[in-house]
């Protein structure tokens, strides 16, 4: 059974490897998620930070922020 939860502070460790594993060529270029970048995703947008958790494993996560263009020209 897969869990759907919000991702924590001491997910990080995790969440980097999993980064890792499914982006190699990412990180052959040095270029993945960085503790201190995730942390500000969770403490500026928890609702938006989720992992996957299976048997207790963190099998899969989805980020997104909110950003804040200026003002809508349509609104």
């Amino acid at each position: 059974m897969v869990k759907i939860r919000q991702a924590r502070r001491e997910d990080v460790p995790y969440l980097i490897e999993l980064n890792k594993r499914c982006f190699p060529q990412m990180v052959e270029e040095n270029v993945f998620w960085k503790p201190e970048q995730l942390l500000n995703h969770i403490r500026t947008f928890p609702e938006g930070q989720l992992v996957a958790e299976s048997d207790g494993r963190i099998v899969g996560a989805a980020s997104s922020l909110i950003i804040h263009l200026g003002n809508d020209p349509y609104r």
